[in-house]
């Protein structure tokens, strides 16, 4: 069964598309812009895949408080269209959603007791960018009835070209090794997801469960702060991170203060389990350091 990749050039893209190997079909926004009609029909025809994973989006969170069109034209409309020409062509369909989805916190909502947001629980975005990744959850579902959302929270990888073509864990690198004075939000919970953890997580998790909502992320919490901090640590690196609020940062979009994702699935039968975060870090420094 081969499985057609949305977005190869990005991280989690190139990282199904490592573990999928010859099964795997690449495909850019070079070859295949989900905004624009028509662009995808032929290449389903050519290539005949099994299913079709779409790692493709617009991730620009602050940038789409300005350009929601092209937010929603992605995020949404293009998702949409993607599901529904596979669905007419019989194909299943497998979207990438958020945490962003999420932006309260459990204080001000019903699911206090739990601390995670489970599958079950009503999103509230709080971000342009956000509510088109909801938008785009409910129109995949809509149009494809063998489609699996497959939200995730904090992803990085190694290899990401398209899109932002970085993640947090370089950045910080990259700020320490330009020796400027590092602050980061502390008030921001949520759960680092490394690409090369959660690819073949995805992967088990469709052949294994029915088509539905899940949520995908690696194991534990923290915040945005406490994991800029756990990077130099495990490099060996004397930087401490400065904490600064929201607020503080002034980020043109809000960003949910708990971003915590949980399963009503967890532990049933089928359902993948990914490390830690901190042995998810841990791997991703050791691979980085390898590559040189």
């Amino acid at each position: 069964m081969r499985w057609m990749i949305l977005g190869a050039a990005g991280q989690l893209g190139q990282a199904l598309m490592s573990k999928l190997g010859d099964k795997g079909i690449p495909v850019t926004r070079s070859q295949a812009d989900l905004t624009v009609s028509g662009s995808l029909e032929k290449i389903l025809d050519n290539q005949k895949p099994y299913g079709v994973i779409n790692c493709a989006a617009y991730n620009w969170v602050d940038k789409a408080e300005d350009q929601s069109a092209e937010a929603f034209m992605s995020n949404c409309w293009g998702a949409g269209h993607a599901a529904d020409q596979c669905a007419k062509k019989s194909i299943p369909f497998v979207q990438i959603s958020t945490d962003h989805v999420f932006g309260t916190s459990p204080s001000q909502s019903s699911n206090a007791a739990h601390k995670h947001w489970l599958e079950t629980d009503s999103p509230l975005p709080v971000s342009i960018y956000a509510l088109s990744k909801l938008s785009g959850e409910h129109l995949v579902r809509m149009r494809n009835n063998q489609s699996w959302i497959i939200r995730t929270c904090g992803l990085y990888g190694r290899h990401g070209t398209g899109g932002k073509g970085t993640n947090f864990v370089e950045t910080m690198l990259r700020l320490a090794s330009e020796g400027k004075n590092i602050r980061v939000v502390s008030d921001q919970t949520c759960t680092p997801t490394p690409a090369a953890d959660l690819a073949p997580a995805i992967l088990e998790l469709i052949e294994k469960k029915s088509p539905g909502l899940y949520h995908l992320t690696s194991g534990g919490y923290c915040t945005w702060h406490e994991f800029a901090q756990a990077i130099f640590d495990a490099e060996g690196l004397p930087i401490r991170v400065q904490s600064i609020s929201s607020s503080e940062f002034g980020a043109k979009a809000q960003r949910p203060s708990w971003s915590v994702l949980g399963s009503v699935y967890k532990g049933h039968t089928g359902m993948p389990e990914i490390a830690h975060w901190r042995e998810g870090l841990r791997s991703y420094l050791k691979e980085r350091r390898q590559a040189g």
